[in-house]
């Protein structure tokens, strides 16, 4: 039912790549042509072959993040340092020897990964066999390998400062010794960034060797899709100053140029409203109850062209219905009443004097001439005609008030007309007001790559009422979504008691858009329960810009579910910023006129987790798990769940340290998921095999059958775990003979007399020795009477004795020494002493 992790390349039509190459800055045309050719050939066939492989001990990497970091920023350095600094012209045959190079500088740690070798260095007669089988395409990229193997060994070897079979290339004169330099920086960038916070060292070393290396320093906020937003607009704002971004890392981004790039304030605004309007549809919240116009002023536009999408917003939803007794409607097709109605729905939600519905105080002022009044007073008279309607009442009269006028527009024809230049006129004003959400944003970028350490002029909470309740900034804005994912009357984080409703600030306003919209994008609902996946490959990573055509075709997917109802997808062209984030709903299956049970939902919400653990081992990258408007700082560890529940802290997905680990969490969960996918690992709790073996018990027809065919499998999943019910089930069947084809029953025979036996001695008060002693006598009668096979010249109490000591020293290791204990995991002993003597009958024969 599970299983599926691919790595496949999509088909693309070739405006669309065109489309993706345009909007990447020419900066990159000096490293995209000679970079292009190893990125289409190989890297799909890297993460295919590598992604679940480690490639560091200290923290969790892996081998094809690795080595792309490496290769990236090796080549690049090499390729600027030609161009930029030495003005030589660049031989493509040396770019691909380099890319080879690294490549394969660690290409003991993939052998060693895929086959449990533990080969210490990168000897040649290693890199020949990796040749053998070339799982990475690098025969197609490069043909003429083997000419060049020599050459290939030499640089591989001496990539690393101590690498052990060096010494089978010292003395060797290659012809591209001066590649050599390149190899090394590459793979100790890919190594130096240990650290979340290590992109300024990285940026010191490389300036010390010499390279035209500079560091800008990003703000941490935490409204993640809003910080990508910078993020990506700060990358273009130093590529139009003819920079070259090299690394990224979630606090700054390290770059290649002759001198350092000065970012134009002013333009990196703009970049980053142009982001803002791509990426949120900026349109007033219309609904029954409620016009809030928050969402289109919380985005920076100018008057016009935000009082046009207010007049197209307002028009479409309100003639798809603003209430489905009322049904759809059209517009007049006069475009000044179309104005005029537009504007006075905003009026007629908003405005008005207590329980009076005829008047409009907010506007009646701007009217000087009495027939414009006595227009206004109409409208009037139709909203309070609704408003003491019964059945419609002060809420939904506002709907209908809106589809009367728009019904009755004929008739209404010279009122509105005489409305419409003092309406739209004050409308237009209102929405001209400037936002100036991204000043102190654009302050801070400013402070923090300023030397001179200029003063920000931030606004601060005035007390009471004014503080964000997810970032703790000064705020004014009601938050009340409704039945939105992050509830209303839910958990707060900062909030004072005197507020009705919680708050939030601009800044929030725009990641609730954002999030919205991504979630709407990821196919979820906002009223779904949601979690949020947050993916990164390291702690510093290369940029991938210049190659996000190719890139873009190579598409990684994982799922626990053969519908793929529950996967995870995405390219790796998408990863633009340090982090991509998904997220994924839990979505129980419904019974028929029941409401999921806690153990459905609790066992589809891990596999969710299990799900995102899978992506991690597709496509070599990291996880956290966390909320929405938090900062998120990058682990040590593959897989980090900052929010877990107690069922996934038994089934140990709260932290996972390694690919190795991650791979084997992976296989322990399919295998619970093929037997139940429902509510199995629920009814497991914890991987461990009392508990795992006694449920399978339950879900297979035949457990003899399925013990033979998955028993070993089973025990590797364990990790050699209780190995004591395996010495002691060899015991048994030396005792009381094999039992091969009869049943349950005559197999567990004398392991149920002695947890019987023992349970009652203990019972009874009899000291340790005594129990033993009397449960021995027990199970000496059932070997007497019962044994299937007689025993020629055995000591048979002394043989009873020690399989009874052994059950004890079992009992005890595992805190079960008493009856209570014994009572309880009686059937589950029996079980996995079961499944031990099937195994070991089996293996007998």
């Amino acid at each position: 039912m599970e299983d599926d992790k691919i790595i496949e390349i999509l088909p693309q039509t070739d405006e669309e790549l065109e489309r993706l190459i345009q909007e990447t800055p020419d900066v990159y045309e000096a490293i995209r042509p000679y970079l292009t050719d190893y990125i289409s050939t190989v890297v799909s066939d890297l993460f295919r072959e590598s992604a679940q492989f480690d490639a560091k001990y200290i923290r969790g990497v892996s081998f094809p993040a690795h080595v792309i970091t490496a290769v990236l920023t090796g080549a690049t350095l090499y390729l600027y340092n030609q161009q930029q600094v030495n003005h030589h012209s660049i031989k493509t045959f040396n770019v691909k020897m380099l890319c080879i190079a690294l490549t394969l500088h660690d290409v003991q740690k993939f052998w060693n990964e895929k086959s449990g070798a533990k080969i210490n260095g990168n000897y040649r007669s290693l890199i020949e066999k990796y040749f053998e089988t070339d799982p990475f395409q690098l025969k197609h990229y490069f043909p003429e390998w083997n000419k060049y193997l020599d050459d290939i060994v030499f640089l591989v070897q001496h990539a690393q400062e101590s690498d052990e079979a060096d010494h089978e290339s010292r003395y060797s004169r290659p012809k591209f010794g001066k590649l050599l330099p390149f190899v090394k920086i590459g793979d100790k960038v890919a190594s130096w960034g240990k650290t979340e916070y290590s992109l300024p060292e990285i940026c010191k070393k490389l300036s010390t060797q010499g390279f035209d290396a500079h560091h800008i320093v990003l703000p941490d906020i935490p409204q993640q899709l809003f910080s990508q937003i910078i993020y990506r607009s700060v990358k273009r704002a130093i590529t139009d100053g003819g920079g070259i971004p090299l690394l990224l890392s979630p606090h700054g981004i390290l770059y290649l140029a002759p001198e350092q790039v000065t970012l134009d304030l002013h333009a990196l605004k703009s970049l980053i409203e142009e982001e803002l309007i791509q990426n949120i549809e900026p349109k007033p919240d219309i609904s029954d109850r409620k016009f809030n116009i928050a969402p289109l002023m919380s985005i920076p536009l100018d008057g016009d062209t935000r009082y046009k999408l207010f007049l197209n917003s307002v028009r479409e939803r309100t003639e798809s219905g603003l209430l489905s007794a009322l049904g759809k409607t059209t517009y007049p097709t006069d475009t000044r009443m179309q104005e005029a109605i537009a504007c006075l729905s905003y009026f007629i939600y908003s405005d008005k004097r207590g329980s009076d519905w005829t008047s409009f105080p907010k506007i009646e002022s701007e009217f000087t001439d009495q027939h414009s009044l006595l227009a206004l007073r109409k409208i009037g008279n139709i909203r309070q005609h609704f408003a003491d309607t019964i059945g419609i009442g002060g809420q939904k009269c506002k709907a209908y008030s809106v589809h009367e006028i728009i019904q009755r527009s004929d008739e209404l024809k010279d009122e509105l007309l005489q409305l419409h230049p003092v309406v739209t006129k004050i409308l237009q004003a209102l929405l001209s007001q400037e936002c100036s959400v991204l000043d102190p944003l654009i302050q801070t970028i400013q402070f923090l790559n300023n030397d001179e350490l200029a003063c920000l002029d931030l606004p601060s909470p005035e007390g009471g009422t004014d503080v964000c309740f997810m970032c703790g900034a000064p705020a004014h804005r009601d938050y009340k979504p409704g039945t939105h994912f992050i509830q209303s009357g839910g958990f707060t984080k900062s909030t004072t008691l005197q507020d009705q409703y919680k708050r939030y600030c601009d800044i929030c306003q725009i990641e609730f858009l954002l999030l919205n919209q991504l979630v709407e994008k990821s196919s979820c609902n906002t009223q779904e329960d949601l979690l949020f996946f947050y993916f990164y490959f390291d702690y510093t990573f290369a940029n991938l810009d210049a190659f996000r055509a190719p890139l873009s075709r190579v598409a990684i997917h994982a799922s626990t579910t053969k519908p793929d109802k529950w996967g995870i997808s995405f390219t790796l062209g998408d990863f633009r910023t340090p982090f991509h984030i998904k997220p994924m709903a839990i979505r129980v299956p419904k019974k028929r006129s029941k409401k999921p049970d806690r153990a459905s939902k609790t066992t589809w919400r891990t596999r969710a987790i299990h799900t995102a653990l899978k992506m991690c081992t597709a496509a070599g990258c990291r996880c956290v798990v966390t909320a929405p408007y938090s900062t998120v700082k990058m682990q040590k560890c593959v897989f980090y769940n900052e929010m877990p529940t107690r069922l996934e802290k038994t089934l140990e997905l709260d932290k996972i340290t390694s690919f190795s680990e991650a791979r084997l969490r992976n296989a322990q969960l399919d295998l619970i998921n093929r037997l139940n996918p429902l509510k199995g690992l629920y009814q497991v709790q914890e991987f461990k095999p009392i508990s795992v073996i006694p449920f399978a018990k339950k879900q297979v027809e035949n457990f003899e059958s399925w013990v033979v065919s998955h028993g070993d499998e089973l025990n590797a999943l364990f990790r050699d775990e209780d190995m004591e019910m395996k010495e002691i089930a060899q015991k048994g069947a030396a005792l009381f003979g094999t039992h091969r084809f009869g049943g349950t029953h005559k197999k567990v025979k004398i392991f149920r007399t002695t947890l019987e036996s023992l349970m009652n001695a203990l019972a009874q008060g009899f000291s340790d020795d005594e129990t033993v002693r009397f449960a021995s006598a027990e199970v000496m009668k059932d070997v007497l009477r019962e044994q299937y096979s007689k025993k020629q010249g055995k000591d048979i109490p002394a043989e009873c004795l020690d399989f009874v000591s052994s059950v004890s020293d079992y009992l005890k290791n595992k805190k079960l020494w008493s009856a209570n204990g014994i009572v309880t995991w009686e059937n589950s002993l029996t079980d996995l002493y079961e499944f031990e003597y099937i195994l070991v009958t089996r293996k007998d024969e």
